[in-house]
């Protein structure tokens, strides 16, 4: 499927979306639209993320996140961090995989062999949940409403979005302008990682790729590597 570039008509104003991956999450179980909540790996990162934020450089105006327990209970650490609360929505949900939420992967094996998400046509949805092209539509649609947003300025100019591996794949194909499929290779989207798109004249463009620096640096008052 492919995609026009976004563009958002307005005034050229200064604005950030930062898209963030939730933390580490248990195995063995197929994730989607998974209530699985955060490992203690997870949590981990999460704190290291937040205290990243909380010592400056990445500005949070609005924080948003994903209702699912993993993006929610990374969200909650960097709400406290930084003061601020969080708005949820079903929106940036990761993709709706149905009645394989969940499950494990054995289990999974056993009742939907050869059931992935690269084996899906693009409109062919997953048992109990939506196709790949749904998906897509779905994550195109928050995307530019929260774009609206800011250009209204319902939103802060500084939005955090934490949210999936799947959903800031589509938006980064969006902003972008390339070709959009569940097949073939995808874009690496690490656990820990963030995502800037930057609003420059007129249009979104991606100023920061997979930032892990928050596991990979000792933070200011003598935080953990």
């Amino acid at each position: 499927m492919s995609a026009d570039k976004t563009e958002i008509v307005g005034p050229v104003i200064k604005a950030e979306i930062h898209l963030v991956r939730h933390r580490h999450h248990p195995e063995g179980f197929r994730g989607g639209w998974s209530v699985h909540s955060l490992s203690d790996i997870g949590r981990a990162q999460s704190l290291l993320l937040a205290e990243r934020l909380r010592q400056g450089g990445i500005k949070v105006d609005t924080l948003i996140a994903s209702d699912l327990p993993r993006a929610r209970e990374t969200a909650d650490i960097v709400a406290r961090a930084l003061r601020i609360s969080v708005l949820l929505t079903e929106d940036w949900r990761e993709v709706n995989n149905g009645v394989l939420a969940g499950m494990p992967e054995d289990q999974a094996q056993a009742l939907y062999p050869g059931l992935y998400w690269s084996s899906l046509e693009m409109n062919q949805a997953y048992p109990g949940g939506e196709s790949p092209a749904a998906f897509r539509q779905r994550i195109e649609s928050a995307f530019r409403s929260l774009c609206e947003r800011i250009h209204k300025g319902s939103v802060g100019p500084n939005v955090m979005v934490i949210t999936h591996g799947g959903p800031i794949r589509a938006v980064l194909s969006l902003v972008e302008g390339t070709e959009w499929s569940n097949r073939g290779p995808q874009q690496p989207v690490h656990e820990t990682s963030i995502f800037t798109l930057s609003y420059v004249c007129g249009n979104w463009c991606v100023t920061r790729r997979n930032d892990t620096r928050h596991l990979t640096c000792k933070v200011k008052g003598g935080g953990s590597t």
